[in-house]
């Protein structure tokens, strides 16, 4: 229990750390002092990141079983009414706290605009030289224009566009991250927006929802899938990564949109069931995970009184 609690708080501070460092980052403009931290920063990362890791708790409970394993299934059973009670009560709660929260306490401080003084890049190739910022963003410079002759002129009283991303572009081409890491969080994004859209939808939208924590719970099941703890991690996070993409691509369209709406049709006649494909997906794999854990934890208990036995 104190393991899980420790997860929970310690992933959370730290993601919220990494969000608060990214956010100032994206904010910073070269020539001015570096903040280190920021209040409103961090408060945003918290309620951001408390889904995320709420779910992933479990897959970092399963890797400490693998690391630690027990003969009672009490450890596992401890486990599981946790992390179902981190769903049933942190994440709806946090859900709500954050709908409630006004932008204006969680904003990052807005940087104060770019820098003179230095080169950077533009649309179409082009490098500017800003000689001169005003505190309404307009500039006074030169711009060495693309192509085999790379000209240059000089320009006066330009409006430099409103920040989109980084505030400075000298920023974004040191600490902006990798192509895959930045898909990995989009789709991770989505499935946030998911589940706080089924929250706002009402008790039986967020229960159909929840079904991917019986899913994501089962997947302890193959904490003991193998003698190799190498492989029993690696089954653990690829089913993990296995169901949180089906459901994302079930809430969304995608080339599933065929065999959902064909299996939708059979429940039509209870409306309360939102989105049956993915809870029918969620709760029969579920179940399967369940029932193979079970016998994995059988057949391992009695290999070990055999085993005891014989010496």
């Amino acid at each position: 229990m104190v393991l899980y609690i420790f997860i929970l708080v310690a992933g959370i501070a730290l993601s919220a750390c990494v969000y608060s460092i990214y956010s100032l980052c994206t904010n910073m403009v070269a020539g001015e002092a570096v903040k280190l931290f920021n209040l409103g920063c961090f408060v945003r990362g918290v309620y951001y990141f408390t889904p995320a890791v709420i779910l992933f708790s479990g897959v970092i409970m399963c890797f400490y079983m693998i690391r630690h394993p027990v003969r009672s299934a009490l450890p596992m059973i401890t486990y599981a009414v946790l992390y179902l009670a981190a769903w049933a009560v942190l994440m709806p709660l946090n859900f709500k706290l954050l709908g409630n929260l006004p932008e204006s306490a969680v904003a990052a401080e807005a940087s104060s605009g770019l820098s003179d003084g230095y080169f950077r890049s533009g649309e179409n190739g082009s490098v500017y030289y800003y000689s001169n910022v005003s505190k309404t963003n307009v500039a006074d410079g030169l711009c060495i224009a693309p192509g085999l002759d790379h000209s240059v002129y000089t320009f006066s009283d330009m409006q430099l566009p409103e920040k989109t991303g980084f505030s400075d572009p000298l920023i974004q081409t040191t600490v902006d991250m990798p192509y895959v890491m930045g898909v990995v969080i989009r789709w991770f994004a989505t499935l946030l927006t998911i589940a706080q859209r089924a929250f706002s939808e009402g008790f039986f939208s967020w229960l159909c929802f929840s079904s991917l924590a019986l899913a994501l719970i089962s997947v302890a099941g193959l904490h003991h899938a193998s003698k190799w703890r190498l492989v029993n991690a690696l089954s653990v996070v690829l089913a993990t990564l296995a169901i949180l993409v089906v459901n994302i691509l079930g809430y969304t369209k995608s080339f599933l949109d065929g065999a959902r709406n064909w299996v939708n049709g059979f429940f039509s006649s209870v409306p309360q069931i939102k989105n049956p494909m993915v809870v029918l997906f969620n709760v029969v794999l579920g179940l399967l995970f369940l029932v193979f854990g079970l016998v994995l934890h059988l057949r391992h208990q009695k290999e070990r009184r055999e085993s005891e036995e014989y010496y």
